[in-house]
């Protein structure tokens, strides 16, 4: 789950079409139902290069001199 669902999840509440263009997915069926599994990363990007990727436990971060985490 990131920033990016914010948006599909609030067109699908509100009974909206969804817009192809943004990035995200609806968090709908996770309100409706806590226990609903999650098949989705989690993407964060800073505007200095830092990126990283979690997809449940296991987080990737990328940073601008080039080294890594995980």
């Amino acid at each position: 789950m990131s920033l990016t669902d914010f948006y599909p999840t609030l067109l699908d509440r509100c009974g909206l079409p969804p817009n192809d263009d943004v990035v995200g997915s609806s968090l709908k069926p996770l309100l409706d139902n806590p226990s609903e599994p999650w098949e989705y990363p989690a993407f964060t990007f800073k505007e200095d290069d830092h990126k990283s990727v979690q997809f449940g436990f296991p987080r990737y971060i990328e940073y601008d001199d080039g080294s890594m985490d995980l």
